[in-house]
């Protein structure tokens, strides 16, 4: 080996430990991002839930919607973070621990993932039915028929997902157990268009729904406002109450769009190849989703806001005089 090649090795070997101690500081950097966000998260559905069961604060089908968004929510931040960082701290994949962890962890996820999108739809549904159709909602959008919807898509998903429960093996190599899927090609290929068709229905499909649809309730709101200004009609109570929730739902599904939409491009843009910094960094993205909804209702609906400082003022009394 000459001194040209010689010097070639070593620049080479010094951009590969470069890269290498690159990846673990941003490895490092995720993993703090991701314990806030869970710790932030859990506190701010767990508030969500406690307001929702107050019967003064929207009707019940909404409260229903949302609470069962908060709950997703919720089991999201356990499954998208949590995990991880079990396994980050542990250098070991949490379904490899196990057979019932290998077999139960990646059709929970999606599970999961399918349910918490598409409460997010019924949601934006909900809100273009008050708007464009206001004396309908009541009749389309009732409690028992919200209830409905949501056991009938639970079902749906859980149908969907159960397949993979037999498709993960724990697998015995050496002294490592590794959970992998089946390998008979055949299978893989019909597994393959199963896993994008999943990933369509959990991102995709909502995002298509959701933009347009936020667009033509952002319009239509823009609208009714400027018809009441020119009649000279002041904003009451209850238009302005519908109007606020209108905002919280769409500042929720927006935000939906905002943390999904980059992972979705690159999962589709690599052709389902996901590996490396730039994987991790879009994953976290999305998990942040589960981890602001709470925060947006506090920001976007005054209501919400006054029954949470309501709550934490009872808790500060309680706290400081017990007696």
């Amino acid at each position: 080996m000459n001194e040209t090649e010689e010097f070639r090795v070593k620049i080479h070997s010094f951009d590969a430990a470069l890269a290498h101690n690159n990846y673990l500081m941003i490895s490092r950097i995720i993993l703090y991002v991701t314990v806030v966000l869970f710790v932030i998260g859990t506190i701010g559905n767990c508030i969500v839930l406690k307001v929702m069961n107050d019967d003064s604060f929207s009707t019940r089908p909404r409260r229903i919607l949302c609470s069962s968004l908060a709950v997703t929510d919720l089991l999201l931040l356990v499954l998208n973070l949590i995990i991880p960082i079990l396994e980050m701290l542990h250098s070991k994949a949490v379904s490899s621990i196990n057979q019932i962890l290998c077999k139960l962890y990646s059709p929970m996820l999606y599970f999961v993932s399918h349910i918490n999108a598409w409460i997010l739809i019924f949601l934006t549904f909900e809100r273009l039915v008050a708007v464009f159709l206001p004396f309908n909602i009541h009749d389309i959008f009732s409690a028992a028929k919200v209830k409905g919807t949501i056991i009938i898509f639970t079902v749906l998903s859980l149908i969907w997902n159960a397949e993979q429960v037999y498709r993960f093996e724990l697998i015995k190599m050496g002294n490592y157990s590794v959970c992998i899927s089946i390998n008979d090609y055949e299978m893989t290929n019909i597994m393959y268009y199963k896993d994008i068709t999943s990933e369509l229905l959990v991102s995709v499909v909502p995002l298509l729904i959701i933009i347009p649809s936020n667009i033509a309730l952002i319009i239509k709101m823009y609208k009714k406002r400027k018809q009441r200004q020119q009649l000279g009609v002041s904003t009451a109570r209850g238009p302005n109450n519908s109007l606020k929730f209108n905002a919280m739902i769409i500042s929720v599904t927006t935000a939906f769009v905002i943390f999904y939409l980059p992972y979705t491009l690159y999962i589709f843009i690599t052709n389902y190849d996901l590996s490396g910094v730039i994987d991790e960094i879009l994953l976290t993205l999305a998990s942040c989703n589960p981890a602001v909804n709470c925060y947006l209702y506090f920001l976007s609906a005054d209501l919400f806001k006054q029954k949470v400082i309501n709550d934490m003022k009872k808790i500060f009394n309680c706290c400081t005089n017990p007696n």
